[in-house]
């Protein structure tokens, strides 16, 4: 979220070639997540990965690490890669509320001497907090549901290091045939995400902006 905000906020900003770096920063959402999977896979592969070469190479790594192995590093290089992939979505959300900010509210600010990052504190963040509610809570759905690059990457390992909700209803069901076990799991968790969806409505609901 504060990466897509962020980006929203310079891509808003006027620059030569603000069009192509506005469609180069949506190429992480539109790739498929099973390729995103598998190329970030690749890349950080102990022995072939590109990202141990650039890091062992200059010599700011001893020896290449086991980013998918090594149960300190995969569980924030899982998060790292869900930021990567979902960090345009919020980018192009946000920077649609920040274009219909009107003109007038930035020029008032700059009259009475606002710097950049106030007209950001006190005009942009304000008027596009509803689309950000709304993305959050949206992020948070997804987020419980998506196991695409988790699963396709390290099938919630090692040693259960990734192991999230969804991947473990699909284990318990299909690979421990297990499927009491798998139902009840699957009761809790939707108990949980028709919370987020009702938090999502009623929040929608108390702001109208934000469910455009």
């Amino acid at each position: 979220m504060i990466l897509g905000v962020l980006t929203a906020i310079l891509l808003n900003q006027n620059f030569r070639g603000r069009a192509l770096v506005r469609s180069v920063t949506l190429i992480p959402w539109v790739v498929p997540g099973i390729v995103a999977a598998t190329t970030w896979a690749w890349m950080l592969h102990t022995e072939f990965g590109i990202i141990n070469y650039m890091l062992t190479a200059p010599g700011l790594i001893a020896e290449p690490v086991g980013w998918l192995t090594n149960g300190t590093t995969v569980m924030p290089v899982m998060i790292a890669i869900n930021v990567w992939k979902m960090f345009p979505f919020v980018a192009i959300m946000v920077l649609a509320g920040l274009q219909s900010i009107p003109n007038d509210l930035y020029e008032a600010a700059r009259i009475d001497g606002a710097s950049f990052w106030e007209e950001v504190w006190y005009v942009m963040l304000p008027q596009v907090r509803p689309v950000i509610i709304a993305v959050t809570l949206l992020l948070v759905i997804w987020a419980l549901n998506h196991i695409t690059i988790i699963y396709a990457i390290t099938r919630g390992g090692p040693a259960n290091r990734t192991l999230i909700t969804p991947i473990q209803i699909f284990r318990t069901a299909f690979e421990s045939v297990q499927f009491n076990q798998a139902a009840a799991l699957s009761v809790m968790f939707f108990a949980v995400a028709i919370t987020v969806v009702f938090i999502y409505i009623r929040t929608t609901a108390a702001n109208p902006g934000a469910a455009k």
